[in-house]
């Protein structure tokens, strides 16, 4: 019977997770801050990412300040990551070009994380996980919402993964919408409290929560659960797999 492996092997597979991690940090930050900027001096507008409008303006600030430090969700952001990968690389999609638009006086911009080419049309797909949400949070409707928005597409499609993988079709948010979420975005953060329930910096004693008057937030969450009513759901369960097996099949017969 051999001896039980000694730490190293276990601890190399740890720093390379944690150095990949920290690299992906500080090129995603790169890029956001130079995009930014480069947007800044060619409209002379504040550009502001989809992702950024729907996080808290505190937790980004501290992210971009400890860029050499591992974040202290860096188990729930590897899991995403590699499951946003796998996703893209197993359904043969391809991740979403930048793209840009003006509302008001601001940019709004981003990259979806991944882009599903139906017939002529081609729309933006958002991909959660969550290791302990059941169900997407209201700013995903939000976000995958202002993807389509960004996009021009007529809606887009939400891959949510926890314990059940569910796909939803979610409707375009308006420009008038936008405007307005922007302005609250400015206003308070964050922009959806639930989010203080489980942010790290919280945890660490960094944050003791944001505005908690809900009745400033009124017309956000009407917005979130109307966007989540009218969204189109599939839970990919085996019962759907083998309806959707079935008819595969029987087009191939035919």
């Amino acid at each position: 019977m051999h001896p039980l492996p000694p730490e190293e092997p276990a601890r190399e597979i740890a720093r390379r997770i944690v150095a990949s991690m920290l690299d992906k940090t500080r090129e995603v930050f790169s890029k956001y801050m130079t995009m930014k900027k480069r947007l800044k001096e060619e409209f002379g507008l504040e550009a502001i990412a989809v992702g950024e409008l729907v996080e808290c303006r505190k937790l980004l600030s501290i992210r971009l300040s400890q860029l050499n430090r591992a974040d202290p969700n860096l188990q729930v952001l590897f899991h995403g990551t590699v499951v946003e990968k796998g996703i893209r690389e197993v359904l043969e999609l391809k991740k979403g070009d930048l793209c840009f638009r003006r509302v008001g006086n601001y940019v709004l911009f981003g990259s979806a994380d991944a882009m599903l080419d139906l017939g002529d049309t081609s729309v933006p797909v958002e991909i959660k996980t969550s290791l302990s949400f059941t169900l997407p949070r209201y700013s995903h409707f939000i976000q995958c919402s202002l993807y389509a928005f960004l996009y021009d597409a007529p809606f887009g499609i939400l891959i949510f993964i926890s314990r059940k993988f569910r796909i939803y079709v979610v409707p375009r948010i308006d420009e008038d919408a936008v405007s307005r979420l922007i302005n609250l975005w400015n206003s308070i953060s964050p922009l959806f409290i639930e989010e203080c329930t489980y942010c790290p910096l919280k945890r660490s004693g960094l944050c003791s929560g944001g505005d908690k008057d809900y009745s400033k937030r009124s017309w956000l969450y009407s917005l979130a659960l109307s966007l989540r009513r009218a969204s189109a759901e599939i839970v990919l369960e085996r019962d759907v797999a083998e309806s959707i097996a079935m008819e595969l099949t029987s087009r191939k017969v035919q």
